[in-house]
């Protein structure tokens, strides 16, 4: 979408790739296992908070564990009432992400989970400016029990 605009998905055998939504102004890209969701977002700052909110919603699962990823463009410290941030935690997700996630010192890349036990892992690549999050889910709230990720 641009120098320096979009994401890039990492993951295992055990996903599948659902669906992309794609905009000028956002992209985002949706991965499924057995019982785990996987939705990766970039949003530009120029792009509609009420459609990125719109589309994960939509692509969310509440029979599964759910993992929303990426860079949101909204700092989850000086601007914690966000719709974004606020949806989302109105809609049980954790915010993971607690340290700055760009050399600029902002917060600007999320990671949520809901339905899961996971932890978060940060890494600082040498080809970005943002950090790259790496969520491992250890268990899945699934079917009304909790299951080992598949």
């Amino acid at each position: 979408m641009g120098k320096g605009k979009g994401i890039t998905t990492y993951y295992s055998k055990k996903f599948k790739h659902v669906c992309d939504e794609v905009s000028q102004y956002y992209q985002i890209t949706k991965y499924e296992s057995k019982n785990v969701i996987s939705i990766n977002v970039y949003r530009s700052a120029q792009g509609s908070v009420e459609e990125v909110i719109q589309k994960v919603k939509k692509m969310q699962d509440p029979e599964k564990a759910n993992v929303i990823t990426g860079d949101m463009n909204i700092c989850a410290r000086k601007q914690r009432n966000s719709p974004l941030i606020s949806s989302l935690l109105d809609e049980e997700y954790i915010l993971m992400t607690k340290t700055a996630t760009h050399t600029r010192g902002g917060h600007i890349d999320h990671s949520y989970v809901k339905n899961a036990e996971a932890k978060l892992h940060l890494y600082s690549p040498y080809y970005s400016d943002h950090d790259a999050l790496c969520v491992t889910v250890e268990k899945a709230w699934a079917a009304g029990v909790w299951q080992e990720p598949e």
